[in-house]
Order: structure tokens, then C-alpha cells, then sequence
């Protein structure tokens, strides 16, 4: 019979201890209430490989996603500090629902070929050059309120009723090339023109 060295007693006693000492590590690894939770994990792993937690969430430092399971509420999804923070391009296929007051928007608002419309009334761009940039009021009406100031000329296409007084300044009030206004002077002060050097006046003047 072959006798075994030292050197072989020795590493083979070394390898039995650390077997030993591995099993009892493994053993102590988990505690038993830590075993049952590992089971109860097992147990929303389908066998398809997708994982239902039922009605449980997912919680990540004070942040969850859960399902509460009515109709109404959904996916929920609740972020740290009443924040969700969306990375990347998001798509929302369906309407989304603000319950605040007010949305603020630290950025640009592109919506396309698509209207903005309150209540009935509606800001868009029809897309053509003559059409351009169209505000719709509500019962036909525009409401405008401070000072507004037009860079370019108003076309209206119907009967513009004043409300108020017009006041043009040193502009004149132009008609089919005839005009009415005053040049400022005091000599001058009010000055109506005729088309073609003639006024045209119907029924009694009334100097005074």
C-alpha cells in the first residue's frame, strides 16, 4: 500500500476544513425569517418569467410603483419629493389629466399642426402664408386687455364698432383717397380733403 506524504496529508486536511467551514457559512448565510421572504420572492416569479407582486408596490427610497386596483387610479407612480423625473422622449397615448392650478413649462411648447383651445376658443397656425398665426374667440370675440400694438395694418372685414374714442395723433383717417385730419397748426387745425379736390356734403350745414 502506498503511504501519502506530508505535503498531501496537509493540503488535503485544508480542504476538508474549508468545505466544512463553507457549509456552515452557507448555512448561517440566511436567517429563517430571511429564507421565507427569498421564498415568498420566488413565488411571484410566473412561470412565463414575469414577476407579479399582486397587490404589493415596488418601493425605492420613499419612491413606488404600484397598481391600487381600481378602475379609476391605475399605474401609480410616485417619485421622491412629489417628483417623477422622465429621461429621454416620453409618449403619452391617451389624455393626461392635471389636477393643478397651474403648469409651468421650462421650455419651448411646439404642438405642430395642432390647436390650443380653451373653452371654445383656439390659437393655431393654419400652415398657409395668408392665413398665418389665427385667434379664435369664443362667441366670435377676441378680448384684449392692456395696450396693444399693431406693427403692421389690421385688415377687418366687417363694420368696426369703436367703443371708445379713435385717436390717431398726427395720422390721417384715409377713405377711397379721401382723408380727414388735423395738421396741428393753428391756423391749419381741421382739415377734410375730397377725392378729385371736391367734398361732397348732403343736407344743411350749420356753421358755427
Amino acid at each position: 500500500m502506498k503511504s501519502i506524504d506530508a505535503k498531501s496529508f496537509i493540503i488535503g486536511i485544508l480542504v476538508t476544513l474549508l468545505t466544512v467551514f463553507a457549509a456552515g457559512a452557507a448555512h448561517d448565510a440566511f436567517a429563517p425569517h430571511e429564507i421565507q421572504r427569498l421564498k415568498q420572492l420566488a413565488s411571484y416569479l410566473q412561470d412565463d418569467g414575469n414577476l407579479n407582486l399582486g397587490n404589493h408596490k415596488i418601493i425605492m427610497l420613499g419612491s413606488s410603483i404600484y397598481d391600487d386596483g381600481s378602475q379609476g387610479g391605475g399605474l401609480i407612480i410616485r417619485g421622491g419629493a412629489s417628483r417623477v423625473h422622465l429621461h429621454g422622449n416620453p409618449i403619452i397615448y391617451d389624455q393626461p389629466e392635471f389636477r393643478q392650478g397651474t403648469i409651468t413649462i421650462n421650455s419651448n411648447l411646439n404642438l405642430g399642426s395642432r390647436k390650443i383651445i380653451m373653452q371654445g376658443s383656439s390659437i393655431y397656425d393654419d400652415g398657409s402664408q395668408g392665413g398665418g398665426l389665427i385667434l379664435r374667440g369664443g362667441a366670435n370675440r377676441i378680448h384684449q386687455h392692456g395696450s396693444s400694438i399693431f406693427y403692421d395694418n389690421p385688415e377687418f372685414r366687417q363694420t368696426l364698432a369703436l367703443g371708445t374714442d379713435l385717436n390717431l395723433n398726427n395720422h390721417k383717417l384715409i377713405m377711397l383717397g379721401s382723408s380727414i385730419y388735423d395738421d396741428g397748426s393753428w391756423g391749419g387745425g381741421l382739415q377734410i380733403h375730397g377725392g378729385a379736390n371736391r367734398i361732397h356734403t348732403f343736407g344743411q350745414m350749420l356753421p358755427h
